[in-house]
């Protein structure tokens, strides 16, 4: 478990994390997402994504299933489908600080 404090509201921030279509725009690793609907009403977020390590690297798909939970600004990730990446699953709650941020 960890915790980050960002100088942002928190509805701000949560749409941050939930606006999928931006996910290249944010992070560097992220090349393009597709985003779909599972059976089980969670999201099915597919992206290309590469990796690089000293000289070394590559691309390859990723795909994550997400539930959402605007109301409470929560929202829970787990790899949908195995490959390059064999385990991922987390969870963020965005919450205001007292003192903003």
């Amino acid at each position: 478990m960890g915790e980050m404090v960002v100088n942002s509201d928190a509805d701000s921030m949560y749409h941050m994390l939930t606006d999928y279509a931006a996910s290249p725009r944010i992070f560097s690793t992220v090349d393009s997402v597709e985003t779909g609907t599972l059976d089980d009403g969670r999201l099915l977020v597919s992206q290309s994504c590469r990796w690089k390590f000293l000289v070394f690297g590559g691309a390859f798909p990723c795909q994550l299933s997400v539930a959402e939970e605007p109301d409470d600004r929560y929202m829970e990730v787990a790899l949908h489908k195995k490959g390059f990446i064999r385990e991922f699953e987390g969870s963020w709650k965005v919450t205001e600080e007292p003192t903003g941020g």
